[in-house]
């Protein structure tokens, strides 16, 4: 397995996870509106991702909110590695820190045709280097104020 190491502080280093599975946990957090106040007050926020120094499409982001299990936002970057953050369907993140995880579907697969709900087993670009989040060394806090996060650079290295 390769190692990445970077002075980044958005830059990071983890094994193991599965693209299909946190998607569909993701999904299943997202449907539940699991955790937290249901009138929490959002904080629309936006960032960009690099992987290799170059804008990626489908980047996915989890934004695991630091002493809450189950909390998660999500995010996917469009052609220019800009992201928009949500949390349960709605757009923004709450206040406070987040661990963040990252994995990149390989786009060449992520339109696989679904056989009976299993969902097919999409190759991560990124190896799941980033996917886990007790490894991961990415964070982001959120305050009132905050409108874009710091760009989270990742590499396929």
């Amino acid at each position: 397995m390769h190692r990445f190491m970077t002075s980044h502080p958005l830059s990071g280093r983890c094994h193991g996870g599965s693209v299909g599975t946190a998607l569909v946990v993701v999904a299943g957090l997202a449907l539940a509106g699991c955790g937290g106040p249901a009138s929490e007050k959002l904080y629309p926020v936006t960032g960009r991702v690099t992987v290799d120094g170059k804008a990626p499409d489908g980047v996915v982001l989890l934004f695991h909110r630091e002493g809450a299990a189950g909390d998660v936002g999500t995010a996917t970057t469009d052609s220019s590695g800009a992201y928009k953050a949500i949390f349960k369907t709605k757009p923004g993140l709450p206040a406070g820190k987040f661990k963040v995880t990252a994995s990149w579907p390989d786009p060449a697969k992520r339109n696989a045709p679904v056989s009976m709900g299993a969902t097919p087993d999409i190759p991560d670009l990124l190896r799941s280097r980033y996917a886990m989040r007790d490894r991961s060394d990415m964070s982001v806090e959120v305050t009132p104020t905050t409108t874009e996060l710091p760009t989270i650079e990742l590499s396929t290295k």
